[in-house]
């Protein structure tokens, strides 16, 4: 071969080769700056946080409000807790605790229909004694709070201790023991029932936690109408607050151990 012919044919061979690493080289680059768009450009549907669902039909939730109510006005007429003006203490007890255990029956019957369970109801467990110390010191650092402001509430509002309240408060030692037991039957019904049952079904109904809590406050006030019309206003406030902690722990787990504490030291107000 001539040796111009020989020059232009490694000339030609090697432009072919660097056109092409040049292609290769910018279609990597196109490729690379595709797929840095696609991952920077955000979907152009936001996801949407999942609504709350309903625990129970709705039907049944009516169903508890209006035995909630009747109730309160059985109380309201009895002077105070269940069992009438003329039973023992000791009777009013057993008889109110009843109750109060027939109400979670009621509750867990609506929210199996609708395939909850009473653990996701509550939420979760003391299966960890970590968590366990930890709702118990949220449940003291509540209770502190919530006396110290309700007390100046009742203290503006010139409310005293009801006079039928002391008036079924324990004075034997059995009717001590017996009020603990109360009190930690209060403290689980009462939250489930309220704090757990209808604040969720409320926050469902409404798409507002903040109204489904004022909303199952103001039940949980009514349900104490035996105490008075000011003390229903200074218990709504105890029920507000009580459901702003279960809302934000998402459990009623501290709540349930405060509204525990704060009925067995009722005891104190007869001395042990």
């Amino acid at each position: 071969m001539p040796r111009g012919e020989a020059r232009f044919s490694r000339h030609s061979c090697f432009n072919g080769i660097a056109a092409t690493v040049l292609s290769k080289a910018r279609h990597q680059r196109q490729f690379i700056m595709a797929s840095s768009v696609n991952t920077a450009t955000p979907s152009a549907e936001p996801e949407k946080a999942e609504p709350v669902k309903l625990v129970a039909p709705l039907w049944h939730t009516v169903l508890v409000v209006l035995l909630l109510l009747a109730i309160a006005l059985r109380s309201f007429y009895a002077g105070g807790l269940l069992g009438g003006t003329n039973s023992t203490r000791i009777t009013r007890y057993l008889i109110t605790m009843a109750m109060e255990w027939a109400l979670v029956g009621v509750v867990f019957w609506g929210i199996r229909l609708n395939g909850t369970t009473m653990r996701q109801l509550i939420g979760g467990d003391w299966s960890q004694a970590k968590w366990f110390f930890r709702d118990l010191g949220i449940a003291i650092v509540f209770l502190i709070a919530s006396i110290l402001l309700l007390s100046v509430v009742s203290s503006a509002m010139h409310l005293g201790p009801p006079d039928n309240v002391r008036g079924f408060l324990p004075h034997t030692g059995m009717e001590k023991s017996l009020w603990i037991l109360l009190s930690l039957t209060a403290g689980i019904c009462e939250e489930i029932v309220t704090r757990g049952y209808l604040q969720r079904q409320f926050t469902a109904l409404t798409r507002s936690a903040p109204t489904a809590i004022v909303i199952q406050g103001a039940i949980f006030g009514v349900a104490h109408i035996y105490q008075g019309w000011g003390h229903v206003f200074v218990i709504f406030l105890l029920g507000c607050m009580l459901g702003g902690l279960a809302q934000w722990r998402k459990t009623l787990r501290p709540g349930i151990v405060s509204h525990f504490l704060q009925d067995a030291t009722a005891i104190f107000q007869h001395g042990m």
